[in-house]
Parts: C-alpha cells; structure tokens; sequence
C-alpha cells in the first residue's frame, strides 16, 4: 500500500513542470530585445494579464520598477 502511495505522489510531482509557467522565458528573451522606456512599457502590457504565478509578477514588476515606478506601484497597491 505504501509503495502505490509513493508512486503517485512521484507522478504528481513529475507533472508539476508541465503545470509550471511558461511566460519566464518568453519575457526574458523579449527583455533581451527593447531598447527603450516605450518598449518595456510595451511588453509589461503584453504580458501583464498572462502572469500565473509569483515569478511571472516578479519579472514583470521589477522591470516596471526601473521604467515607470509610481504605476507600477499603484497597480500592486490596487490588488
């Protein structure tokens, strides 16, 4: 019995990443690209309404901080 336990706490924790978000990588390779103020803006606004999890926010709210700290702090504050 306990051998049918352990086997399906390995499979659910084998799906975990398939569940993890994806949006990290796709965010630091557009990080990658901008060049500017207005293309940060750009991609936070894209991929804002993605974010699933604290690391997507994470992400996004530490390039907000640099670009445009008071919106980016009251868009926090507000949730």
């Amino acid at each position: 019995m306990k051998a049918i336990i352990w086997l399906v706490c390995l499979f659910a924790l084998s799906l975990t990443p398939l569940t993890a978000s994806k949006i990290g990588d796709d965010f630091d390779n557009e990080l990658q690209r901008i060049d500017n103020d207005a293309a940060a803006l750009a991609l936070i606004r894209t991929y804002l309404p993605k974010a699933q999890d604290v690391d997507d926010f994470r992400k996004i709210q530490n390039l907000w901080l640099k670009v445009d700290a008071e919106a980016c702090t009251r868009y926090f504050l507000d949730l």
